[in-house]
């Protein structure tokens, strides 16, 4: 089962490395399927006051996608044919069943059925691959088929890491951000918040309570970290 699983993965051409290759096969008249990374740059086109309201779920998000870049990092450093193999299988259920699942149309709720039983998918049939795959290529023996492997296992890791560090921009980054919109988001979803001179708050009272709420980090960046829960801060407004 395993095999045939992870040996899908290698019926359509080969992606250069860094276009996407954990993309699920298109059918034939039909656009080619989200990406990973694709689906996490969707986090970052949402309005910023949205982002701030759904943090927690961005949160969640990142940690599955980190549960598999583990994985995937744990074949690294000694890596086989059998462990390019689980990386192989991994990549190829994540690729078809896990971009769709992380998009921002995916509500809390059913994001928070439907990925862990994607990344419980993933790690498993990466645990049961044990044979390695055979790549057809222009002259048996040649080792091309070895070398198609490796790239599309370091492809798959990449775009991981992509994945991770879009995600996690999407969660912390409001740098010039248009956060007029954000009276009413609950105080705990600014802590770790990331913002500058030019991010927009309600009001000039918002933006004083925000600075108070805040440490620069590194100092003399002009960039701010929210430490603490802003409405926590005393406010004469609020007295």
């Amino acid at each position: 089962m395993a095999y045939r699983v992870a040996a899908s993965f290698f019926n359509r051409p080969l992606k250069p490395i860094g276009a996407a290759p954990l993309r699920a096969r298109a059918k034939s008249g039909r656009p080619a399927a989200l990406s990973l990374v694709d689906a996490a740059d969707q986090w970052l086109l949402l309005p910023a006051t949205e982002r701030l309201a759904r943090r927690s779920q961005i949160h969640s998000l990142l940690l599955s996608i980190e549960t598999l870049a583990n994985e995937v990092a744990s074949y690294q450093p000694s890596r086989s044919r059998t462990e390019t193999a689980k990386v192989l299988a991994l990549g190829n259920v994540a690729a078809r069943l896990l971009p769709r699942a992380i998009c921002p149309d995916m509500t809390q709720e059913e994001a928070e059925i439907q990925v862990p039983t994607i990344i419980r998918r993933a790690l498993d049939a990466a645990r049961e691959a044990s044979a390695p795959i055979h790549i057809p290529t222009a002259m048996p023996g040649d080792g091309a088929g070895e070398v198609l492997r490796d790239a599309r296992a370091d492809a798959i890791a990449s775009d991981l890491k992509r994945t991770l560090a879009t995600l996690t921009d999407a969660k912390d980054s409001f740098l010039a951000a248009d956060l007029r919109a954000a009276a009413h988001v609950e105080q705990a979803k600014f802590v770790g918040v990331k913002w500058d001179a030019q991010t927009q708050w309600p009001d000039a009272e918002w933006e004083a309570r925000m600075r108070r709420a805040s440490g620069e980090l590194p100092p003399g960046s002009g960039i701010f970290v929210v430490v603490g829960e802003p409405l926590h801060q005393p406010d004469p407004l609020l007295r």
